[in-house]
């Protein structure tokens, strides 16, 4: 958080080991904050030379301030990143808190886009006329000026108010189009939301102490709570206008705070707008993935891609692949799983344009905490990458204990630090004859009373059946499992009602099965056991 950089790695077929490039910014720390990281990307001009753009954040501490201010740059090299220019700021408002104001303000979770027109387009979350606001930019030249500020939607428009925190997306079409999407505060009472807060009241912390924890603006509006669901926006003059903004799907996800968790967006070659997002809707919480064949007019029913009753925020990229001529493009998703306790980068890929999804595939290893993939592809090669960010369960837990809870009104955010925090990459192929799974693959079937049990064991790692592996179908009895963990303040409760009824039970064939799902070693489980075994093995 004092001395943030920014580190650029470019590789080609013929360099695969590139050049490093520490980029710094004369205006302070460059921030490494998940939700609102650095982004990349390329544009080429009519004369075909190409440039790389970078986009990123640089932050400040404000005495008297809640959060720091933030000034929103950009640097661009024409060269392949060996070299970059002097960084400027892309937003035009000025802030007389601070001696270089006209750089600093309320400006952050960016989007940086380029065009296959050559154009550069940045978006991002500003506060400068109080609530949070889309606002966006543009340059036609390669990064080396930028067009006006523009307000997506105005003050006095439906949804012109944006969930502060989340990420911005943007893509653009070869036809000139350009899409925007972001998490819009709407009210309660849109569209049955009403009957959502309730739900979403009952049930808690419907998307884990992470999204609690993390919401900052954006709480009770004047009316009431409000809705975060995802909407789009599009614009046919290069970013000058914007149409009124279209929800995606109503989720009707009723949360006063932010979540930290913006949307995805990506155009294929037939115009196709695939956009994908996150939601923690309660009973139907995680990622979810639509489209629209009509220019973001309508998008279609939308398609769970890893959904549960709960979710902590998961952060989805896509990213399309052109096939051969006349067939459809492949989409693949891919997200940091917040139904899990620690999440796993997860992928998904369609080959038939989004219609059907392949099943999950896990791209990081089990036990780190990874989180924030960065998604690409290679159609020439029929590759695909994926980067993220990963650090041991231990210490994103203590990260996450140590942040801030901003719904205190005398919290203070500090500047983001990069911590214990490792970079991986890893490269798949894309092989044509992938398969594909309905639609609907991930919603929760539940077994029907004369059901055969389904073919699942656990192993067995203490007592006198250690080392065996006890199967759920026993002939002759009746298998209750129980999933938990020691975590889990509920499941801890309901063990002793389960153990009653073991006991009760058991002489006339009832077996009870606990079955952990507690991540890394043994040793929690083992130690809980140690401490309230009553007779069992585990």
């Amino acid at each position: 958080g004092t001395d943030g950089r920014l580190h650029v790695l470019v590789t080609s077929p013929t360099d695969s080991a590139g050049v490093v490039r520490e980029l710094r910014d004369p205006l302070g720390p460059i921030e490494p904050h998940g939700e609102a990281p650095p982004k990349l990307a390329w544009v080429q001009n009519a004369a075909g030379q190409r440039t790389l753009g970078a986009l990123y954040v640089v932050g400040r501490l404000v005495p008297g301030k809640r959060f720091p201010a933030s000034a929103l740059r950009f640097v661009r090299s024409e060269d392949g990143g060996s070299t970059w220019s002097a960084p400027v700021t892309v937003t035009d408002d000025t802030t007389a808190t601070l001696a270089d104001g006209a750089h600093f303000g309320s400006h952050n979770f960016h989007a940086l886009h380029g065009a296959p027109d050559g154009t550069f387009h940045v978006a991002w979350l500003d506060g400068r006329a109080g609530k949070s606001a889309v606002y966006t930019t543009h340059s036609i030249d390669g990064g080396r000026s930028w067009a006006r500020n523009v307000r997506v939607v105005p003050p006095s428009a439906p949804m012109t108010e944006a969930c502060p925190c989340c990420r911005t997306a943007i893509a653009a079409d070869a036809t000139g189009h350009v899409y925007l999407a972001w998490r819009a505060v709407l009210p309660a009472d849109t569209a049955g939301g009403v009957a959502t807060a309730r739900a979403s009241a009952a049930s808690g912390e419907a998307t884990g102490e992470q999204a609690g924890k993390h919401a900052q603006h954006g709480q009770h509006g004047a009316n009431g709570p409000t809705i975060r669901d995802i909407v789009v926006a599009r614009s046919t003059d290069r970013g000058t206008t914007w149409e009124a903004p279209v929800r995606v799907h109503s989720d009707n996800w009723v949360f006063d705070g932010c979540p930290h968790a913006g949307p995805s967006l990506a155009v294929d070659a037939q115009g196709t707008l695939h956009a994908a997002w996150w939601t923690g809707k309660p009973g139907a919480a995680g990622v979810f993935y639509t489209q629209s064949t009509d220019r973001g007019a309508s998008f279609a029913n939308a398609t769970p891609l890893g959904v549960a009753s709960a979710s902590q925020p998961a952060h989805v990229q896509l990213a399309v692949m052109v096939g051969t001529p006349g067939s459809a493009p492949r989409v693949l998703a891919a997200w940091d799983d917040g139904t899990r306790r620690v999440p796993q980068i997860m992928l998904r890929s369609s080959g038939d344009g989004g219609a059907t999804f392949g099943e999950a595939v896990s791209v990081s290893e089990n036990g780190p905490a990874a989180s924030f993939p960065v998604l690409a592809v290679d159609a020439q090669r029929a590759t695909v990458m994926v980067a993220w960010s990963q650090q041991a369960p231990e210490t994103a837990s203590k990260a996450a204990a140590s942040r801030p809870n901003m719904r205190d009104p005398k919290a203070v955010m500090p500047l983001p630090s990069v911590g214990q925090t490792q970079v991986l990459l890893r490269t798949g192929t894309l092989t044509s004859t992938a398969r594909s799974a309905t639609a609907n693959a991930d919603q929760f079937t539940p077994l029907a009373i004369g059901d055969l049990a389904p073919a699942y064991g656990a192993r067995v790692r203490h007592g006198a059946l250690s080392g065996d592996s006890v199967q759920v179908a026993e002939p002759g009895a009746v298998t209750l499992v129980n999933v938990w963990a020691t975590w889990c303040t509920s499941c801890r409760e309901e063990m002793a009602d389960l153990d009653s009824l073991h006991r009760t039970y058991g002489p006339q064939g009832l077996r009870v099965l606990g079955v952990s799902v507690d991540q890394g070693t043994t040793d929690k489980v083992l130690r809980y056991v140690a401490r309230e075994q009553r007779g069992c093995s585990v």
